[in-house]
């Protein structure tokens, strides 16, 4: 759709909009009715690289104003009809719609009141008739005059017309004067809509379109969205598993050395503690001495070497000091 709409009456002042951002490079016209546009092309180049250069069909209505980037169209007519493009230097576009409707213009209205397959019925008249009498009118088509076009027929003046749509020479801008005051005056796009004519197709509203030439990026698709989410998850459960193996390693290394730590403390308590009543008495050796009266000598052995000890058991406890005869 077109990014902007505008609706004009016959003969009224309309401004259309360019609503970019950068220069403007060119202005395109892509008339609804290409035979009231007098011109065989169906997009006409309004401003290019050679300048703002408005086509004959305009006639001096058409201005363009650098300062704003619009245009501004006088004396609307029904053949204005169309869509207008602008181009700015970046490549967007913006489109406008305009279409010009029936209505009183210079105190004279021209419209269709019926229109069939092959026949169509135009009926002018005065929108303030000055006298109550009828009017009469000069019609002409493609500003050819309708008499001239019908040859030895009579001239028609009257309000009322039915035109033979197949006769293509009778197909174009129609346009009924009034003979009373030639300034008073108004017109018809007599013919059928442009087929080519569909700005609903490939035109978005209410947004700068992307140049036509450059390329677009392709659509993501559902089917690539659930990838890429796989892959997201994949990999975020790839991180929560490393770190997992990570701690489960620092948390069994820290086990393991607690009970290493534990054993030792556990060895240490075992262990018998020091008594010196348990404790075999150091070896004491006496020089044999003789006391008074009786020249009798007592004599202390000293104890056993390790080899002739007896065995310990530890359910006999400490061993009796042994004592021998002495002579």
């Amino acid at each position: 759709m077109p990014n902007d709409r505008r609706q004009a009456a016959l003969g009224n002042t309309v401004s259309i909009r360019c609503s970019v951002n950068t220069r403007i490079l060119q202005w395109e016209w892509k008339p609804k009715f290409p035979l009231c546009a007098s011109d065989s092309a169906r997009v006409i180049t309004v401003m290019g690289p050679k300048g703002f250069i408005p086509p004959l069909h305009f006639r001096n209505r058409l201005r363009h104003s650098i300062s704003s980037k619009n245009l501004e169209l006088r004396g609307t007519l029904i053949g204005d009809s169309g869509i207008y493009t602008c181009v700015a230097e970046n490549g967007k576009k913006w489109i406008t719609d305009l279409q010009v409707q029936e209505g009183c213009f210079n105190n004279i209205n021209l419209t269709i009141i019926k229109k069939e397959p092959f026949e169509a019925t135009l009926y002018c008249k005065l929108c303030s008739p000055i006298t109550s009498e009828e009017s009469s009118f000069i019609w002409t088509v493609n500003d050819i005059p309708l008499e001239q076009l019908l040859g030895n027929q009579r001239m028609r003046t009257g309000a009322i017309l039915s035109v033979p749509l197949r006769n293509k020479s009778l197909l174009g801008a129609w346009r009924c004067k009034s003979t009373a005051n030639p300034a008073w005056y108004a017109e018809h796009c007599l013919e059928l809509e442009s087929p080519d004519y569909k700005p609903e197709e490939d035109m978005k509203y209410g947004e700068e379109n992307d140049p036509e030439a450059g390329p677009k990026p392709a659509p993501i698709n559902l089917f690539q969205l659930i990838l890429m989410a796989l892959g997201a998850l994949a990999l975020f459960s790839l991180v929560i598993l490393c770190l997992c193996f990570f701690c489960k390693g620092a948390q069994d290394r820290y086990e393991k050395t607690q009970a290493d730590i534990a054993e030792v403390r556990l060895d240490e308590t075992q262990l018998p503690a020091g008594d010196s009543s348990q404790q075999d008495p150091s070896p004491i050796r006496r020089t044999p001495s003789e006391k008074e009266g009786g020249g009798v000598h007592y004599v202390e052995l000293e104890q056993f070497p390790p080899a002739r000890q007896i065995l310990k058991s530890p359910s006999l406890g400490r061993p009796s000091t042994i004592y021998a005869t002495v002579v």
